[in-house]
């Protein structure tokens, strides 16, 4: 495991873990060379680039095995002469992120429309790919502040909570507690509504698989 943080006491961790959230860093649009990569400097470019975001030294970014088998499923845009492009490296991000909360199939039936029609050897597809992740990156850059402030908000709510059953005397603890229940709140609350989205994407993702299926089957009915 990764070296924590000394803190003096569960307060300054919620605090200065929320503020850590700024420092995140992202794959910008133009981070990835114009050339193209062998394997070990795809892994070496990803791990560089978004290896401080894990809290966990054996939370596996992306591997070799793992890149591979993506390309197997179509996930992912099959190389050029075992040479990854820019553009790969979009789709590597994204499925970065997705395989926190995303299954294999359904981070394909998402990527499928546009895996299956990106090519190498088609410019204009590579310009569509950079001016989508393009559009992605700055949106979910403009989030992050929000993001922040939604967390910030929760704590509020939670610490006025605590308050309030203090002075109705509904519970009676000690400080320490106090501290303990103030984070297992935060943590428990943030939890929710990351399940009610998780269920919303999972659901967004089933349905609009089946609609893709429905209508290759009416094709072929045809």
């Amino acid at each position: 495991m990764s070296e924590y943080k000394h803190y003096d006491n569960i307060k300054d961790i919620i605090s200065n873990e929320i503020e850590a959230l700024k420092n995140i860093k992202t794959i910008a649009p133009d981070d990835p060379p114009d050339i193209y990569l062998y394997m070990d400097q795809v892994t070496a470019f990803l791990r560089d680039h978004l290896m401080n975001n894990n809290v966990h030294d054996d939370d596996k970014l992306l591997t070799k095995t793992m890149i591979n088998n993506y390309t197997k499923k179509k996930l992912l845009p099959p190389p050029v002469k075992k040479k990854y492009s820019k553009q790969h490296l979009y789709f590597l991000t994204l499925i970065y992120y997705y395989k926190n909360f995303l299954t294999i199939d359904e981070i394909h039936d998402l990527l499928e429309p546009i895996t299956e029609k990106y090519s190498e050897n088609d410019s204009v597809a590579m310009e569509y790919t950079y001016r989508c992740y393009s559009k992605i990156h700055k949106m979910c850059s403009d989030q992050q502040e929000g993001i922040m402030a939604d967390i910030k908000d929760d704590l509020t709510t939670v610490r006025k909570m605590i308050e309030d059953a203090k002075q109705e005397g509904e519970i009676d603890f000690s400080d320490e507690i106090e501290d303990y229940l103030e984070l297992f709140l935060l943590i428990t609350v943030i939890s929710n509504d990351i399940y009610y989205k998780k269920v919303l994407i999972e659901n967004l993702i089933g349905n609009y698989a089946q609609l893709n299926k429905d209508k290759k089957n009416k094709e072929k009915d045809k």
